[in-house]
């Protein structure tokens, strides 16, 4: 490329918030707006928070407390009002991993939600969780329908998109695509993103340790390749605690950001952390000028 041919730079600086969440919502939240704080100070502009982030529970009857008012729950329960508030107070787009959403009272289980709030403390996008990891890995068996509702399909076809948000910066607008955790498995939702625009995956999520170490970067890897898009993935880490003498849930981490030809730029490994990343949109367009995969599709 000539020099007559380079642009300026567009580059978007992001944030993974890596988080050992517990039972305590409270505790839970103190923990993420120390890191928002950081966040602010490093100039971030976009937070995304784990799978999880405002409760890890040990028993289903545990599960959800305090974290949501069904009359209205994406302005008045407690978790959505702290989101709302860190997010103006820290001038940050926050993407919250996911929220546990019941719309109605009588509805017998929540959604699993990713909210994005912008820098005004608006909600901007959310979405609800398509594929529930109802997995044994050997070790532990999961039923995360037994304590969530699927989401509806037709949140990604209608128009636009349910999850798909655009994200503004002063200088950089950029279409991000919502997924989260299980959804990484299925390749079949990141292209119907990428159809729709999407430049940026985020995942955040809560990968057991057995399938993470197995999978979860190779599948990172995959996703960002295949679409040649930017991912940034948010995981929960280590152990969550036990009950009745129960082996403890245990988490991968590993929170990573990686760019268009699978590269990983930031990483973290077990432990909580902030990871910090700055995302070039000019170099994907190049990286796509150079090797136009997309363009090359027949299917």
């Amino acid at each position: 490329m000539t020099d007559d041919n380079k642009t300026s730079p567009q580059t978007m600086r992001v944030a993974c918030v890596q988080l050992n969440s517990s039972s305590d919502v409270r505790r839970n939240l103190a923990l993420v707006d120390r890191q928002l704080e950081l966040a602010h100070s490093a100039n971030v502009d976009v937070v995304l928070l784990p799978e999880n982030f405002a409760q890890m529970p040990v028993s289903s009857d545990e599960r959800h407390s305090e974290l949501w008012l069904p009359s209205h729950p994406e302005t008045e329960a407690p978790v959505q009002r702290f989101l709302s508030d860190a997010a103006a107070r820290h001038k940050l787009t926050i993407i919250a991993g996911s929220v546990p959403i019941k719309l109605r009272p009588e509805q017998s289980k929540p959604f699993a939600r990713c909210i994005v709030i912008n820098a005004d403390g608006m909600i901007a996008a959310r979405y609800d969780k398509l594929h529930l990891f109802d997995v044994s890995t050997g070790h532990l068996t999961y039923r995360e329908s037994d304590d969530f509702q699927i989401g509806s399909l037709e949140q990604m076809v209608s128009t636009p998109a349910q999850n798909v948000v655009n994200v503004q910066t002063a200088d950089v607008s950029c279409l991000f695509g919502l997924t989260i955790c299980y959804d990484l498995r299925f390749p079949e939702m990141y292209r119907q993103l990428l159809s729709e625009g999407v430049r940026v995956f985020i995942v955040p999520a809560a990968f057991t340790y057995e399938t993470g170490r197995q999978h979860w970067q190779v599948l990172l890897q995959a996703r960002a390749i295949e679409n040649q898009c930017y991912v940034i993935a948010a995981g929960q880490c280590g152990e969550h605690g036990s009950k009745n003498s129960q082996r403890p849930r245990r988490t991968w981490g590993h929170s990573m950001v990686i760019d268009p030809n699978g590269e990983i730029i930031a990483s973290l490994k077990h432990g909580e952390d902030l990871l910090i990343a700055d995302i070039d949109l000019t170099k994907q367009e190049i990286t796509r000028q150079i090797f136009p995969v997309i363009d090359h599709r027949r299917l």
